[in-house]
């Protein structure tokens, strides 16, 4: 499955990750967590790009939320988005 989802742009790939991590396994998702997940794959500042224009396109939104101790900014797909993000990941990972 990750290969179809290694054909994509990183904007995509990053929008997917986030809604599989909070709409698929209902856990919060934050900078540190996406991170992780693309070491070595994805520089940090291509990742930082992407979510800045994921946020200028109105398809990614957060909020802070207390995780553990710590407060950090937790990312999530605008309502608006949500179907279009959902049908490009059931078209690239579900298949």
């Amino acid at each position: 499955m990750e290969l179809k989802r290694d054909l994509l742009n990183n904007d995509l790939r990053v929008i997917l990750q986030i809604f599989e991590v909070s709409n698929k396994n209902k856990e919060q998702m934050n900078l540190s967590k996406l991170l992780d997940y693309f070491e070595g794959r994805i520089d940090e500042i291509v990742i930082s790009q992407s979510l800045d224009r994921l946020f200028d396109d109105g398809i990614l939104s957060a909020e802070y939320r207390k995780i553990g101790k710590k407060w950090s900014r937790v990312f999530f797909i605008t309502g608006e988005a949500e179907s279009f993000v959902e049908d490009i990941y059931n078209k690239t990972v579900n298949n």
